[in-house]
């Protein structure tokens, strides 16, 4: 049985010295105004591909990289929007989509191998629009979907899977047939949230699967819904806003720790939906611009500008601000960097900037990767617990400590190989978070006092 607590909700700013982190926002063009694109990152460059823009579809991929900041395109076998798109090793796919004009729908899936700079070719199962795309292990799984006629939309239950080490596709079944789902990774987990079902209707259905044992199970969100977005942050897939059956538009967000299997609720800034995902960088969550959708018309009738970031270190939300109302824009995040590119600018038409925020560590020119690995012993703890901070090319630390409120009761420095005792007998018993920051690198663990 899933376990869901319902927790108080704390939204504020946080001071620079919280985070310890810095951002900023540049902005290039990507080589059309268009949106609607299938988009994934892999090592250092993000892939956008496919899309819709004034004219009708398109099949260029606009190719991000993020160490030198340069964009190429490359072309896809068939123009098209909404295709899915994954990347595994070194392939970046894009699957299925459709051609508006005729309601053209693919099963096209085009493969590029990004080292020989080849593409190739295979064909799904059954063709179909928005089947959304997600790795794992050796696999990719695209999910899902809708075929769409003049008078209904039809949606699938299918998931064609695609491993990298033999090259043979098989499928798997969702439980229920359905598009515009929030899905993630975390671990050895994908997960596949709400969704549309009917021209109508939504579900509130989560479907787990488990890449290590096979085996699926299900979960339900707090409230039914179709569009939202997801994206994993430390062991937390964070579900965040959509649109229900009645096309009233959410600002629920639903946070499922993998590792306790608790199940949590917050709340966006602005209710809306997205047809893309959440992005993580530098230990947050953001959750970019996006819209009302209405379930009838297939289309969104509203637009926002803002971006919800999540902390899981402190269980706290902040915001930004990107350029423009927007939607059926691209969301992706390559190594330190989120990138928005594309999509609607609402209501004025088909948007081309890239949009790139970068955040930076404490030295201003690292990379901060959450994979420092600390040590609190013992945990749980009444009185003292150590931390300890293993062998590690960097010299110099700045701890920070903070409670389940997002309080920070703690801050010190500390360097590599080294240890501290520290003193929690004053205390209240319950979770705190211990962060330890360095200039390319960062650990966060949690410490239980009883």
């Amino acid at each position: 049985m899933q376990k869901r607590l319902y927790l108080p909700f704390f939204l504020f700013l946080l001071h620079a010295s919280v985070t310890s982190v810095s951002a900023q926002w540049t902005f290039t063009d990507i080589s059309q105004a268009k949106g609607q694109m299938g988009a994934v990152a892999l090592g250092a460059k993000a892939y956008f591909g496919g899309g819709s823009f004034a004219s009708g579809q398109t099949n260029k991929v606009e190719i991000y990289d993020a160490v030198t900041g340069t964009l190429t395109t490359k072309t896809l076998s068939v123009a098209r929007a909404f295709p899915g798109a994954a990347g595994i090793g070194r392939k970046v796919l894009f699957a299925g989509g459709i051609f508006w004009d005729n309601l053209t729908h693919y099963a096209t899936v085009d493969i590029l191998d990004t080292m020989t700079q080849t593409w190739t070719t295979a064909s799904l199962s059954v063709p179909r629009a928005y089947t959304q795309g997600v790795s794992l292990g050796n696999e990719v799984m695209f999910a899902g979907g809708f075929k769409k006629s003049a008078s209904s939309t039809l949606f699938y239950d299918v998931i064609d899977v695609y491993n990298n080490n033999t090259g043979n596709w098989s499928t798997k079944s969702l439980s229920l047939g359905r598009a515009f789902m929030g899905v993630a990774v975390a671990g050895n987990l994908a997960i596949f949230a709400g969704g549309q079902i009917s021209d109508s209707q939504v579900t509130d259905r989560v479907d787990i699967y488990n890449s290590t044992t096979g085996a699926w199970s299900t979960a339900t969100l707090s409230v039914a819904r179709a569009y939202c977005a997801a994206t994993t942050v430390g062991k937390k897939v964070i579900i965040a806003g959509g649109v229900n059956g009645a096309n009233i538009n959410s600002a629920q967000v639903d946070i499922f720790d993998t590792e306790t299997g608790i199940w949590t609720t917050a709340n966006l800034s602005e209710a809306r939906s997205f047809t893309t995902m959440g992005a993580t960088i530098c230990g947050k969550a953001y959750f970019v611009a996006g819209g009302g959708v209405n379930l009838t018309f297939s289309a969104f009738q509203s637009a926002s500008k803002r971006v919800d970031i999540y902390d899981p270190v402190t269980n706290t939300w902040s915001q930004d601000v990107v350029q423009n109302l927007l939607i059926n824009h691209a969301v992706v995040a390559v190594k330190n960097k989120l990138l928005v590119a594309g999509g609607v600018v609402f209501p004025t038409g088909f948007n081309k900037k890239l949009e790139i925020y970068t955040c930076t560590g404490l030295s201003g020119n690292g990379e901060p990767e959450a994979s420092l690995k600390i040590s609190l012993t013992p945990n749980p703890a009444s009185d003292i617990f150590t931390l300890q901070i293993p062998d590690d090319a960097e010299t110099a630390f700045q701890v920070e400590i903070y409670d389940f409120s997002g309080k920070r009761i703690s801050k010190f420095e500390m360097s590599a190989y080294s240890e501290k005792k520290v003193n929690l007998t004053d205390w209240k018993a319950g979770a705190y978070f211990v962060r330890v920051i360095g200039a390319k690198s960062f650990g966060v663990e949690k410490i239980i006092k009883i």
